[in-house]
């Protein structure tokens, strides 16, 4: 598949436009997430005022979802490096079932859950809870799934952290995922405005050199795709790609933006993404979801 600039994606790769029923079940969809979230802060963190779900991209993955009528029972899940995301419990409330696959070894949320003994214990209840949670190195061992089990598989903002080529995790997807089930990618644009912008005056789109150099192991970002790198391992997986968003989640949680007043963060970043994510080349988050061919080629 040759190199897709934003201005050229064809027809089939743009999302389709959500009319006013979409529109009011997306309303519904949210109204669902939010019982579901407060749900998950009882049984997983112990706090019943968790309140609403702030996590915007979370709610964006499930809309995604919806979009491809990808949230029904039974629907079954495999999501790659989802730590302790509230995606994987939110999703199991919808009743989907789930195979959540990490290291648990840092990100993720990991930093949050203040010690290793309560982060077992979050596990512990996510799995009495119905998740199947296998901790691994996905890089080096065979995916937990038989051959064509799986409805949808999800990696978001893991793929980036790989020191290993992503090759033989997605032939392991190509291996899981049956013909017509879905892999959904997302993860941070390298090419997005603002890198585009600093870059022009000697600033690196990689990690501060101090967090490379100084850590006994790096596990920040290795390499960020772009739109077209993205759609390519879809197409070399054999998954045709079905949809690609820019959004600018990461881009309102920048070092540089958490300097600024919360009003002020969101005015920026809420107003930039409402014409951004027209380009999703210039966001900081970038979503594609590739669907399995039926006849394996």
């Amino acid at each position: 598949m040759g190199a897709l600039t934003t201005f050229e994606l064809a027809p089939a790769l743009r999302p389709a436009k959500i009319d006013k029923t979409a529109t009011m079940k997306r309303a519904e969809l949210h109204t669902q997430l939010q019982a579901a979230h407060r749900r998950v802060g009882v049984w997983r963190d112990r706090k019943p005022d968790v309140g609403d779900c702030q996590e915007r991209r979370i709610l964006f993955y499930f809309e995604i979802l919806n979009r491809f009528d990808l949230l029904r029972e039974r629907v079954r899940l495999l999501d790659l490096g989802g730590g302790f995301s509230y995606f994987a419990p939110l999703a199991i409330e919808l009743g989907l079932e789930i195979i959540l696959v990490d290291d648990f070894a840092g990100g993720g949320g990991l930093e949050l859950q203040g010690s290793a003994v309560e982060a077992e214990a979050i596990l512990e209840r996510m799995r009495t809870r119905g998740i199947q949670i296998h901790t691994m190195d996905i890089l080096k061992s065979p995916l937990p799934a038989e051959t064509g089990s799986i409805d949808i598989a999800t990696c978001f903002h893991s793929m980036e952290h790989w020191h290993s080529s992503p090759k033989p995790v997605l032939q392991e997807l190509q291996r899981v995922v049956r013909p017509g089930g879905y892999l959904l990618l997302a993860g941070p644009n390298a090419l997005n405005l603002r890198k585009r912008i600093t870059a022009v005056f000697g600033k690196s789109n990689l990690s501060p050199l101090a967090h490379w150099y100084d850590p006994p192991v790096f596990r920040e970002h290795v390499r960020e795709p772009v739109v077209s790198e993205f759609c390519q391992m879809l197409e070399w997986n054999h998954f045709d790609v079905r949809g690609i968003w820019g959004r600018n989640f990461m881009g309102g949680e920048g070092a540089g933006m958490m300097a600024l007043p919360a009003w002020l963060r969101h005015f920026i970043s809420d107003g930039s993404e409402s014409f951004m994510k027209v380009i999703p080349s210039l966001c900081s988050d970038i979503h594609a979801i590739g669907q399995r061919r039926l006849d394996g080629r």
